[in-house]
This record gives C-alpha cells, structure tokens and sequence, in this order.
C-alpha cells in the first residue's frame, strides 16, 4: 500500500466517519479540496464507487460499508500492532543473545555479572556463548558481541569497556637457567608458552616514537587455554603471554616474574551492538549493566587471582 492509498483510505473512514466534507475537514486538518481529490483517487484506484455524494449529502454505496468496516477492522489492528511493538521494546522482557570471549575473563569475569544480570531481570532470557572466533554481528543472530583487541569495523556501535594489560612472565627457577632477557628479540633463545596467538608484537614508546618488535613462537608449548599456560609458566617451561587476571596473584606472591615489563601490550575489552536507532530497552539496560559493573569486577579479579 502506496502513501497515496493510505492517505485516501484516512481520508475515506474520515469522511464516511463525520457525515460531511466540512466536518471531516475541521477534524482532520485537511481542507475539504485535499479530502475530495485523495477519496477520489482511491475510488479511481479501486475502480469502484465507494461514496454518492451530492451537494446536501453523503451516503455510502453497498461496497463503501463493506470496505469502511474493513478499513475500520484494518487500522484498528494497526494500532494493536503499534502499542504492541511499543510495548515490547520497552519492556524488560524477552531474549539477548550473547557472543563474548572465554577464559578467565569470560567465565570469571562477565558471567558472574550475567547471572547477576539474569537474577535481577528473570523475565529476561540469556543465552551465553562463549567463542574467540570473529563473529558478523549484523549478519549473526547475537544482540551483543564482547571482544578483546583492536575493532576495525566502524558499522558497529563499540563501547569500550576496560583495558586488559598483557604480561610476559616466567617462573624464578627458568629465569636462573637463561640469559637475562632484555629485548623481545631475546625470546627467539628460550621457550615459549603460547596459545592461538604464535606471533607476539611489542611496542613501546609514545605516539610519534614507536618502536615495534616481532616474535614468532615456534619452540615451547602450545596449549589454547590461559590456565593451563599460566601453570606451564609456574611448572618452569618457558615464558607465557598472558592477561594479567591470570598472573596477578603470582607476581604477587613471587612466583612467576615478569619479563620485558618495559614492553606491556593494553588491549581493550569492547562491547559490541549493531547500530540501531530504536535500540530494545532489554539490551539497553544490560549494556549500562556490564558498562557500569565490569571496572569493578575487573579490579576484584585481580586481586583474587
């Protein structure tokens, strides 16, 4: 149904409505000319005669009474469905699906703030999915994405979160048994614990001044899980590059050293929406949840671990 239409069909339930040209004018807004040419074309549109109009009166034809209760019956259902949409979008209830990061910082991080999230809103359903593949949010059926690292894709809406520190770290006894390392590229001597991640970039310096090394980790232990390379680290096989949630309590206790601390990486935990100009006051509301929460829990973390 074209404007045109839509228009004539107002137009006809307000006339058909208030008896007169000049009465549905005053209630409509419209003059009485606009009124007769938009009933006009929707009658030269349907090819039927809906209205006899005559100088002193208006009456409906046997096909303007049906098609008037039809039109009555159809924008009645357009209101039904404009209350319900508004409803809907602004009620805490319904589905958010989630895409985020695992480990440490997904499992012990952000799924305890969801449960809390999922206690304090039960109408609301989540379904959590715990993935480090790259995910088209536009194309996926998530509501929100979390993700560490730099986020080259400016169609999303990104609110950053906190940033992660990366620390290179080794147990006391491995360092006793290698030459000092003072350089990334000192690396390329000793073994590595690594995961899906086999080429380490460091930078240090100011914006302007920026030095770069890379390192490729081929010898060592590969292993996809962050606790697992954190006790490799503590067992003495090699220097790990993990997120400090892992470490922290270590470095603390004196019981993995950190290596190269001159050249600690930051990377940006983001949360991650489709651009959206009636954003569903669900999501709304759990974004501003983990936004608010997240740095507190995050401190929490590291000082637990």
């Amino acid at each position: 149904m074209n404007n045109q239409n839509y228009n004539g069909i107002r137009s006809f339930i307000a006339v058909s409505k208030c008896g007169s040209f000049t009465l549905a004018a005053e209630e409509t807004g419209l003059s009485k000319a606009v009124l007769s040419q938009q009933l006009s074309a929707l009658e030269k549109e349907l090819e039927v005669q809906l209205m006899h109009r005559t100088t002193r009166k208006l009456r409906l034809t046997e096909l303007g009474e049906v098609y008037l209760a039809k039109c009555q019956q159809g924008f009645k259902e357009l209101e039904l469905a404009k209350d319900w949409v508004t409803q809907a979008s602004t009620a805490l209830a319904g589905p958010i699906k989630i895409n985020m990061v695992g480990g440490v910082i997904g499992e012990q991080m952000l799924a305890p703030l969801l449960i809390q999230f999922q206690q304090n809103h039960p109408e609301i359903e989540l379904s959590i999915n715990f993935s480090s593949h790259q995910v088209d949010l536009l194309a996926s059926q998530f509501d929100l994405v979390i993700r560490m690292g730099t986020l080259a894709d400016s169609s999303l809406v990104g609110r950053h979160l906190i940033n992660i520190t990366t620390r290179y770290v080794a147990a006391p006894e491995f360092l006793n048994k290698h030459q000092a390392i003072q350089h990334p590229q000192d690396l390329n001597q000793v073994p590595l614990i690594y995961g899906s991640v086999n080429k380490w970039l460091f930078k240090q310096g100011k914006q302007g001044n920026i030095q770069e090394q890379q390192v490729k980790a081929s010898k060592g232990l590969q292993v996809a899980n962050g606790e697992v390379m954190c006790q490799a680290a503590l067992a003495g096989l090699g220097v790990a590059r993990l997120a400090d949630v892992y470490v922290a309590k270590y470095l603390a206790s004196g019981e993995l050293f950190e290596v190269l601390p001159q050249w600690q990486e930051i990377t940006p935990l983001t949360l991650l929406c489709p651009p959206s100009q009636y954003q569903l006051e669900r999501i709304r509301v759990l974004m501003n949840f983990l936004i608010n929460n997240i740095p507190n829990r995050y401190e929490q973390l590291l000082q637990m671990k």
